[in-house]
């Protein structure tokens, strides 16, 4: 599932179309297709493959596996993941397969929804996916829970926090869903709010593989809820480990002890193209050294 091939796109769809994989059954071959193709194009933000996933998703039922569907569903955001117009474009595309799709769609949506914001808590997101948290199908509920976990992770948001708690208590005779709101609560205090999944560096320039992969491993092992998460596989959850890091910022001095130095922080903004000298910062504010830096946010030494 760590799976990212580097190269053109010709390449990469020969080796893909190239893969031995003639002798498994027609839908088997589908998925594992499906699957190399989002491993391949993470990331890249591939408006041609993202178009192929959503005619995927059109076929009717007699057409193609639901496994199928739920993989090309979230694999439309793995690939829009890290660029901004893919990721705001992918919310219509959802509310489209929600009109007209099936519980199963449902499912595998508010799994998609979680990775265009990773530690990132959106409010359109949010909302979103606070609708589907008391679905009448427990599936779509739990999905969206652990969701909501992945969106809010080391935020300490204390709106998720105070939505969780309600959710505590309304599922407190529910053995099913009540493991997976611990989960969610762990995720959004994880490391006291010192520590995130967010699997990019440079301000989304550059793409952690390691920290991406154990993201898509713990998703997809909610596709197949009841053979692993629910069965004996919980502790493929621990994959989230591959994807934490500190989001902390700390100056060391020639001998590695911490050392207090005064530090711009605020909103990122691009500059690119911009006329004369611009701040690279918006609503900035001057602090000491350690502090936290959240997701979208630009830190300078004070000058």
């Amino acid at each position: 599932m760590g799976l990212i091939i580097y190269g053109n796109q010709k390449n990469v769809d020969l080796i893909i179309e190239t893969t031995q994989i003639d002798e498994f059954p027609a839908d088997l071959r589908l998925y594992i297709k499906t699957l190399l193709t989002t491993c391949a194009y993470a990331g890249s933000g591939n408006v041609i493959k993202i178009q192929e996933f959503q005619q995927l998703v059109a076929k009717k039922k007699d057409e193609i596996n639901p496994k199928t569907k739920m993989l090309a569903i979230i694999g439309m955001s793995v690939i829009a993941i890290g660029e901004e117009m893919g990721m705001e474009m992918l919310p219509r595309s959802f509310n489209n397969f929600l009109q007209f799709g099936d519980v199963t769609t449902k499912k595998a949506v508010s799994l998609a929804y979680s990775l265009l914001s990773v530690s990132n808590p959106k409010l359109n997101i949010l909302d979103q996916l606070l609708k589907f948290t008391f679905d009448n199908d427990s599936d779509v509920a739990m999905n969206s829970i652990f969701s909501l976990g992945l969106v809010a992770s080391g935020t300490n948001n204390s709106r998720i926090n105070t939505e969780l708690r309600k959710m505590a208590g309304a599922y407190a005779e529910d053995p099913k869903i009540l493991p997976i709101i611990r989960i969610a609560q762990g995720l959004l205090n994880t490391g006291k709010g010192a520590i995130s999944l967010n699997p990019f560096y440079s301000e989304n320039f550059l793409i952690s593989n390691r920290a991406f992969a154990g993201i898509l491993i713990s998703v997809l092992c909610f596709t197949e809820k009841d053979a692993l998460i629910g069965g004996k596989y919980q502790y493929l959850l621990y994959s989230l480990g591959l994807a934490m890091k500190p989001r902390m910022v700390m100056a060391l001095d020639e001998h590695l002890n911490m050392k207090q130095i005064q530090l711009v922080i605020g909103q990122a903004v691009d500059i690119i193209g911009a006329a004369g000298n611009p701040r690279s910062i918006s609503g900035y504010q001057v602090n000491t050294s350690p502090l936290l830096i959240n997701v979208g946010e630009r830190c300078e030494l004070l000058h």
